[in-house]
């Protein structure tokens, strides 16, 4: 802490110490000198900055600044120039060369006569922010007459955002500015001279031991001279819970300390929102339900348990049966609405012991931990009690809906030794037990042995028979409306059972052997669409989904590329979408393929992308063009506050990997503006456009050209 010759005063001496046991950054200006010189410094300002105060003592109080931001820098000396109180972020270097941005608060201080002497600059790093923050309004220029003593200390006290409290030998209130006062809701009179265990606030620390006068920090940091530092303290008032950082700081007498000072900074908010990230990093917010994250480390758990007692660990993995047709006839509202339906009646129907977990999509995991005995009949049983639950229909939209599960079964130590061999173990086994696709609005038919025999055999003559085509949903820019690219969509033209979306079908396909010949139609359908359009004088971007298990085969891939590039075609208007479950769980394999699609020239899309936490380093490695925000998230963002926390975070991933975020299941106008409002670029949804046939989607694009023509 320094100050220039002839500046400091006894009263100010003690205010020099005080503000050097704050965390603000503190600068004084002389405002009578055009070139506006530094004349003093607290040691928080060295830390922030770089320079030590001798270093900047006589230099103009912006030699650090830079004037990327006109609008800001003029601002600044404006209001150094004619006392004016300015506040806004300007962007700086430290003495080592690095940028920052300093937000700055600027407040002038009067003599008596009523003439500008001095200017106080609080300087705050915002560099966390993507992007300074906005001038803010100037208040009002402080009228009263401030003098050039304990006056302006006073002033630089109350100017600063952190709240300081000074605290007397026996523990007294002795002092304390106006940000310290505001957090308690006090006025001065009601708090100096009286101990704060007087004043109706209870405080706790952070593991819910009461403060009283003996643990007390002000106590000890008395008593022992030596300060305390980073001290979380939580207290109630009015109802609410606030969090408070606290940093007390011994000041020297005659003897021994005299005063404590106590720098306070409400993190009320930071704490919640590391409470809801804490939170959403291990639960799915569409079910509340633990998600992959949570799962996988009780799954490490329990086989290290295992291991060690001799026990088992079962793994159920359940598969929805024919939910995607509930989304195609309701919409994602009321398949989100039915998924968080039947989750909470998996919940009911399983231990407490153990866990059931979201593992996306309609995909469900039950893990059972610490088996002894008979093993699979334990899983069994869990499996049969699924089952169970869904047997009684739900009412939705004023229809009834029958819901069935495919479950699969992986038992440690007899299918896998590792918690990845165990799921994927699990996950093989599900596919095996899903038999024929079953219709999500009639009671399932499992046990008819003809009905199973006659659907197999209608899926192998449905290439043949030409019974495949293509739906093409549209995505759209969400702020100006314009059409951005269209994604294709696999349908079935069953002659039994009409349009059957993939996800009813493509399971029983892979268990056949059927996708490699599927995909491939869907390849060349989408390539001959594209050269008809580009005919017609159209050239849309098309995104197609490929399944983990596609990416897995070099063949395949070849295949793609070698289609898509055929005739012409432009490889950079094609997209692949792939599943967040996909490219996190497959690794490696899906890794290289991810590369070669790539390197081929076409983009690369994660596709219902969700909480992801776990799986964010991994995706910023790929080549990725594209996240497409899950649309679980998205229908819940506009109304829940967890879920707009997820969404605006995926957003801002999304453009720090420098790729497009795309919105999954915009079904509301209020969900299309708060996607806008928070920066997301694209989306598709029911609200904006259902998918459609090819002759509809080519009108579409039509009447695309001629309004940008």
């Amino acid at each position: 802490m320094n100050t220039d010759q002839g500046f400091g005063n006894e009263a100010f001496v003690l205010y020099e110490r005080l503000f050097g046991a704050t965390d603000s950054a503190v600068t004084v200006v002389d405002a009578t000198r055009p070139a506006h010189p530094i004349v003093w410094a607290n040691d928080a300002f060295e830390r922030l900055a770089g320079w030590s105060a001798d270093e900047v003592l006589g230099r103009d109080c912006r030699f650090f600044l830079h004037d990327e931001d006109p609008a800001a820098a003029r601002g600044l000396s404006e209001s150094l120039d004619f006392g004016r109180a300015w506040r806004g972020a300007i962007p700086a270097r430290r003495r080592d060369g690095h940028p920052w941005v300093d937000e700055v608060s600027l407040t002038p201080l009067r003599d008596h006569a009523g003439e500008l002497r001095h200017c106080v600059m609080v300087h705050v790093d915002v560099s966390d922010l993507v992007a300074p923050r906005p001038q803010r309004a100037a208040a009002p220029a402080d009228k009263r007459r401030v003098e050039i003593t304990g006056g302006l200390a006073r002033s630089v006290l109350d100017s600063l955002e952190e709240g300081v409290i000074l605290f007397g030998e026996g523990g007294e209130i002795v002092d304390g500015n106006d940000s310290a006062l505001r957090v308690f809701g006090m006025r001065e009179a009601d708090v100096i001279g009286r101990n704060v265990h007087s004043l109706g606030l209870d405080f706790y620390f952070e593991d819910g031991t009461r403060v009283t006068p003996e643990n007390s920090p002000v106590g000890r940091t008395m008593a022992t001279g030596e300060p305390a530092r980073d001290v979380l303290l939580r207290f109630d008032t009015d109802g609410e819970t606030r969090w408070m950082l606290f940093n007390f700081t011994p000041l020297e007498g005659n003897g021994g300390p005299s005063v404590v000072v106590a720098s306070l900074t409400d993190v009320t908010e930071r704490r919640r929102a590391e409470q809801q990230v804490a939170f959403l990093a291990y639960h799915d917010p569409l079910t509340e339900l633990p998600n992959r994250t949570l799962l996988a480390e009780h799954l490490e758990q329990g086989l290290a348990r295992a291991r060690r007692y001799g026990r088992s660990v079962a793994l159920l993995y359940i598969d929805l049966d024919g939910f995607k047709l509930v989304n195609d006839s309701f919409g994602h509202a009321a398949g989100d609405e039915l998924l968080s339906r039947i989750a909470a009646r998996l919940r009911e129907g399983t231990r407490s012991a153990d866990l059931l977990a979201r593992q996306g999509g309609d995909e469900f995991l039950l893990l059972l931990t610490d088996i002894e005995g008979d093993v699979q009949a334990v899983a069994e049983r869990a499996a049969q009690t699924i089952r169970v639950a869904l047997e009684a229909p739900f009412v939705l939209r004023g229809a009834e809906v029958q819901m069935g599960a495919s479950v699969g079964i992986g038992i440690f130590p007899r299918d896998a030794q590792s918690a990845r061999g165990l799921l994927q173990f699990a996950d093989q086994s599900m596919y095996r037990a899903k038999g024929p696709s079953r219709r999500a609005l009639s009671p399932p038919r499992e046990s008819d042995p003809l009905e199973r025999l006659a659907m197999t055999t209608r899926l192998r003559n449905a290439l043949a028979a030409g019974e495949f085509l293509l739906h093409w949903q549209p995505v759209f820019d969400l702020a100006e409306g314009r059409l951005a690219s269209v994604e294709a969509l696999l349908r079935w033209d069953d002659p039994e059972r009409g349009l059957v979306p993939a996800a009813e079908f493509i399971p029983m396909a892979e268990q056949m052997g059927l996708t490699e010949r599927i995909d491939t139609w869907v390849v060349d359908a989408i390539a001959r669409q594209m050269r008809a359009w580009r005919e017609d004088g159209l050239a849309p971007r098309v995104s197609f989904n490929l399944s983990g298990r596609d990416l897995r085969q070099p063949a395949m891939l070849s295949a793609v590329a070698e289609k898509l590039s055929a005739g012409d075609l432009d490889p950079a208007s094609f997209t692949v979408e792939v599943s967040e479950a996909s490219a996190v769980e497959e690794g490696g394999r899906v890794d290289a393929a991810l590369r070669e699609l790539h390197e081929a020239g076409l983009g690369i899309a994660i596709d219902r992308f969700n909480s992801g936490l776990s799986s964010l380093r991994r995706l910023r490695d790929l080549p990725l063009n594209a996240l497409k925000i899950d649309q679980a998230c998205v229908t819940a963002a506009a109304e829940d506050e967890a879920a707009a926390s997820l969404v605006t975070g995926i957003i801002g991933f999304a453009s720090a990997l420098g790729v497009t975020a795309v919105a999954e299941g915009v079904e509301t106008e209020a969900q299309r503006r708060f996607l806008v409002d928070n920066g997301c670029p694209s989306g598709q949804g029911f609200h904006l456009a259902p998918p459609a046939g090819t002759a509809e989607t080519t009108a579409l694009l039509h009447r695309e050209r001629e309004s940008a023509d």
